[in-house]
């Protein structure tokens, strides 16, 4: 019963609705008697991040689940999770608990009248909840929480943004003109942006520069926008995807409130170049890969 309230009721009681408490302790119901997903074992390799209350990302963590036995001051089964990458000063032995399809991750179980972490739901997709602080005056929620299951690397490096992943489809920066037409023929739309040429094919946007001795004559790629589940990074990462499986795969991103927009920003490692990722309501709308002049 202690794992039950912790996971469906604790947050829901301050809510004030006797109904608020009983759909909660309902869908918990519901939830632990289906199966789990099958991309939650022992072995398998997620992603997290936690956003805060004003969608920024306050968090990103990368775990491997295990089935070695945690000590916690919670009830029920817990399992250790071992990280792989995140700001460890955050963590301490974290750890799941799950049942069904509810799960319950703890950051920290060094003390038991704290303990921050994650609540929600697997699903085939990932994992979705919020992020709360569990104390001895009762418990804090904060923003949502995502969770993807991820590849890991051989070497357990942590996720980061290469070189080699700016690119959309088959236009990569740094592509010479001639290249881009015998990959993607001509453009839907061609014009002069005074910088250079702008080419517009069907969900993507490409931007080539120009050569200052001759005006007239295109060169090589060196901004790329992408708003088609077609058109993705190397790596797999497309428009209609969750935020989180582009920082399971990049590592966090720099958060950018720009005039047009809020805006999440991976780095490359050793490059002045980025992925500009736009979002509604969590989800990918465009991918933009450019670089400084």
């Amino acid at each position: 019963m202690l794992l039950l309230l912790s996971f469906g009721v604790a947050g829901c009681a301050s809510q004030g609705t006797q109904q608020s408490v009983e759909d909660s302790t309902s869908r918990f119901k519901m939830l632990a008697g289906a199966t789990t997903p099958a991309a939650w074992h022992p072995g398998a390799t997620w992603s997290f991040i936690a956003l805060n209350k004003n969608g920024g990302i306050e968090s990103a963590f990368v775990f491997e689940v295990t089935d070695r036995i945690a000590s916690t001051c919670s009830g029920g089964e817990w399992k250790q999770l071992q990280v792989i990458a995140g700001d460890r000063k955050r963590l301490s032995q974290p750890a799941y608990s799950i049942q069904g399809r509810n799960l319950l991750i703890l950051l920290s179980t060094a003390l038991c009248d704290a303990e921050p972490g994650f609540r929600g739901e697997l699903s085939d997709a990932g994992f979705t909840g919020r992020s709360e602080f569990s104390h001895l005056l009762g418990m804090e929620e904060f923003g949502k929480a995502y969770g993807v299951p991820v590849d890991a690397t051989p070497d357990g490096r942590k996720p980061e943004l290469t070189q080699d992943e700016l690119a959309l489809g088959v236009a990569s920066l740094g592509l010479p003109y001639p290249g881009l037409i015998a990959r993607m023929g001509s453009p839907v739309r061609e014009s002069d942006t005074g910088e250079g040429r702008q080419l517009e094919y069907r969900g993507l946007t490409v931007w080539i520069e120009k050569v200052a001795s001759h005006p007239d004559l295109p060169t090589r790629i060196y901004e790329v926008l992408s708003t088609s589940p077609t058109q993705c990074t190397p790596s797999g990462i497309c428009p209609g995807m969750p935020l989180a499986r582009a920082t399971a795969m990049y590592g966090a991103p720099v958060v950018a409130d720009r005039e047009d927009g809020r805006f999440f920003e991976y780095v490359a490692k050793d490059a002045s170049c980025w992925l500009q990722v736009a979002t509604r309501d969590d989800v990918i709308r465009s991918i933009r890969a450019e670089c400084q002049p």
